[in-house]
């Protein structure tokens, strides 16, 4: 509660709902007029649920950055997500879901937002790929790939002509 000359200004705090009261004295600048006490209640109305409004899909790369945005309706103030893609990470109090996943998979996640009100929550998916490798053989003779990024898995070569192979 604040005060500035005839004006109170109250400022509920954030999440706050319902029923508060405060009392304030009043006294007049004239000398030998009455001072008054007075309580004063305001009702907080509770807020909609957010409604989640962020994208329903996601792709993500092994190995590679990732940030995405939990966004809903109504200011949310709290964020939630489950079971997500191994690496990857939520900020609660911002709805960022970040990190680098070091999984490929299509993952289904359930994301959340939600205030006093109430959560809302949506379903999403994240696609996790890997890196695409592609090996290519010039000349004549042979090769093989025996060192594979980080992110490459069941890695194989497919050749014109014979004499490639793939060890990992």
């Amino acid at each position: 509660m604040t005060f500035a000359g005839t004006t109170a200004t109250y400022t509920p705090f954030a999440g706050q709902t319902g029923a508060d009261s405060f009392s304030y004295r009043a006294s007049s600048p004239i000398t030998g007029l009455s001072t008054d006490t007075r309580t004063a209640t305001v009702v907080i109305a509770t807020p909609t649920a957010p409604v989640v409004s962020s994208s329903a899909s996601a792709m993500a790369t092994v190995g590679f950055s990732f940030s995405y945005f939990i966004s809903g309706t109504n200011t949310p103030t709290l964020y939630g997500a489950t079971t997500l893609p191994p690496g990857l990470f939520l900020n609660v109090n911002t709805g960022r879901i970040y990190g680098m996943p070091t999984a490929i998979g299509n993952y289904s996640v359930t994301i959340s937002a939600g205030n006093a009100g109430g959560t809302g929550t949506l379903a999403i998916s994240i696609n996790v790929t890997g890196i695409q490798l592609t090996v290519s053989k010039a000349g004549t003779g042979t090769g093989s790939v025996s060192s594979v990024p980080a992110g490459i898995n069941n890695c194989s070569v497919t050749c014109g002509t014979a004499g490639m192979n793939c060890d990992n």
